[in-house]
């Protein structure tokens, strides 16, 4: 089943523990495509979610190194953990590992390519796939929404911005978000955070 596009693409490939090329470079209609393996450094039956999270990541890592645009990953016939639970991890390693914090900063004097595509693949029931990946990818872009706020410097990640960003985010997707200001800190009794904020200042 083809299961999963991350915006932005062309390898088919997989990485080693290392991050180590196993391939040279094959040209097929015009474009450009490497191969990588898990490599030995961790037996079959111990291939785990954790480890396809990894492996997933330095997928992405590699591609940008190569100039890459894209992954693709088969998350099949690796230990002994389910299909639907590998292509979450593996969702979940690639949307991490793709994220880059660029807000304030200088654009690079050399253009950089970054991973803009990823495909999993796999057999099984393509539904439960689906919704691994699905899981997956949303664990992963809200820890980069995380990562993005812890990011940004105190002079603009101020409590009414972290509290604007919970709201947008609650917005977004259909939540309920409810901000406590001062006051009601100081009634539900708060007072450490309180004394946190007023001493940065």
């Amino acid at each position: 089943a083809h299961l999963f596009h991350h915006r932005r693409g062309k390898i088919l490939g997989l990485v080693d523990q290392q991050g180590h090329v196993d391939a040279l470079p094959i040209s097929l209609q015009q474009e450009t495509i490497e191969l990588f393996h898990v490599g030995q450094a961790v037996p079959a039956a111990d291939f785990d979610a954790e480890q396809m999270r990894r492996f997933a990541a330095r997928g992405v890592r590699v591609a940008e190194r190569l100039g890459l645009g894209g992954v693709a990953v088969w998350v099949d016939g690796l230990g002994n953990t389910s299909g639907p639970v590998l292509a979450q991890a593996a969702a979940e390693g690639i949307v991490l590992a793709a994220w880059r914090f660029s807000e304030l900063k200088s654009p690079p004097e050399e253009p950089q390519v970054g991973v803009e595509r990823a495909d999993l693949f796999g057999e099984g029931d393509p539904g439960a796939l689906e919704e691994g990946v699905r899981v997956g990818a949303l664990i992963g872009s809200a820890q980069n929404v995380a990562r993005m706020l812890q990011s940004r410097p105190g002079n603009v990640a101020t409590p009414s911005h972290l509290a604007a960003e919970a709201q947008r985010v609650a917005d977004e997707n259909g939540l309920v978000c409810t901000v406590f200001d001062e006051e009601r800190m100081a009634r539900e009794g708060m007072h450490a955070i309180l004394a946190v904020s007023r001493g940065s200042a």
